[in-house]
């Protein structure tokens, strides 16, 4: 790393091993002209934060060599094709986060199940709502991706609800994971018309762009709850939409949204109007499953540790 600028970026603290005078920490970024000003001279960029790299800010950084993303989805924070033009390298932390998104996708599921976000939204306005629910145990369970976090998700799942039925669709098979938790592979139609809930753990690619679309929304199973954990783009928001308006698809949750960050502008502005569909149809977090401090801290390191044996 010698004399080379770092500029981390993320609300959270710096371990002091890893502070220095060359180390710039941006903890809260305003906008893309903030993020701008403070790539000025650096040579290595550590992106914790909520921001998105266009080609209008690497042009801007013409001593930028090396970009490190906390996490695994690399194309969900920086434009991949404009940094491989301007030869700038691109690293991630695989692997590190996968724990703890499990932990949160089960925990969102488990609530979700109950209506819980809609059971206190009725309470502000002084209803009462007690529709009664299933158990985990109960409900017939669908992943799609079966990467480190699928992964995670079966393991926590078994543990507490050894008796639940999981299906699962991947581009490859899992043989080993199937005779371990009593796995059943099937087919993408399949899988949503079998389930009760399906969620989202692939990766985000040109062959997982919008691959949950009207066509397999409209074979789902009827009262189909879908938790999407992956980048927002796996599912078409124009058909997401409709098919909750419909009641063809009951209940959906994505941690992150279509519009991120500055982009936001909350409900009122949603074009896909899903944000204005209520929390017993839809609800979105900010890419918050993965925020825990231990994860973070150890994503730091990985990311160091390239900056430090970066050529």
């Amino acid at each position: 790393m010698n004399n080379a600028k770092v500029l981390i970026t993320g609300d959270f603290d710096i371990p002091l091993h890893h502070k220095s005078i060359n180390v710039i920490h941006l903890r809260t970024p305003i906008d893309n002209n903030d993020i701008i000003k403070h790539l000025v001279g650096v040579q290595h960029y550590i992106i914790g934060g909520p921001e998105f790299i266009n080609d209008t800010i690497m042009s801007q950084a013409p001593q930028l060599k090396h970009v490190v993303v906390l996490g695994t989805g690399t194309n969900s924070f920086i434009d991949l094709e404009a940094a491989k033009t301007r030869k700038i390298k691109v690293d991630n932390t695989p692997g590190i986060n996968a724990d703890a998104v499990a932990e949160f996708a089960l925990g969102t599921i488990i609530l979700n199940i109950a209506n819980s976000f809609h059971s206190r939204d009725g309470l502000l306005t002084g209803g009462w709502y007690q529709k009664p629910h299933k158990m985990l145990s109960e409900i017939k369970l669908g992943i799609i991706g079966l990467g480190n976090i699928g992964t995670k998700l079966i393991e926590k799942v078994s543990s507490i609800s050894p008796s639940s039925k999981i299906l699962y669709f991947s581009r490859t098979r899992k043989e080993h994971l199937e005779r371990k938790y009593n796995l059943t592979f099937i087919d993408l139609i399949e899988l949503v018309q079998e389930c009760d809930i399906i969620v989202l753990c692939l990766e985000y690619n040109k062959n997982s762009h919008y691959i949950i679309n009207a066509k397999i929304l409209d074979s789902a199973k009827k009262g189909l709850m879908l938790f999407n954990f992956s980048n927002p783009k796996v599912v078409n928001p124009k058909d997401l939409s409709q098919s909750l308006k419909s009641g063809v698809v009951d209940f959906a949750f994505f941690d992150g949204y279509y519009e991120e960050w500055i982009n936001n502008k909350g409900q009122q502005f949603d074009k896909y109007g899903l944000l204005n569909l209520g929390s017993d149809k839809f609800i979105a977090t900010s890419h918050i499953a993965a925020l825990t401090i231990s994860v973070i801290l150890r994503e730091l390191e990985e990311a160091f540790t390239k900056v430090r044996f970066w050529k």
